[in-house]
């Protein structure tokens, strides 16, 4: 996980995104890698919450009693939203 950097990986690129990724590096001060290992959890996160809103939908689909759906939907979307823009 987060400072675990014990997996190496090696990618190929084409000039252009090499090029991109050098120039946002040194404008956040940051290596290469760790705009790649930012961008994943990015990507990958979000899809990971995305999966958990829709077990949310199947569990309210179940009709169980419990508060007003439109009111946990809305809070959880918001959730999701404030998490992804932190990353």
């Amino acid at each position: 996980m987060p400072g675990d950097y014990s997996k190496r990986l090696e990618i190929r690129i084409d000039k252009e995104r090499f090029a991109l990724l050098r120039k946002k590096a040194k404008e956040t001060k940051k290596s290469i890698a760790e705009l790649i290992r930012e961008a994943i959890d990015k990507q990958y996160r979000w899809a990971s919450l995305s999966r958990k809103l829709q077990a949310l939908e199947k569990l309210r689909d179940l009709n169980l009693p419990v508060g007003d759906w439109t009111d946990l939907k809305s809070d959880l979307e918001e959730d999701v939203l404030l998490k992804s823009e932190s990353l």
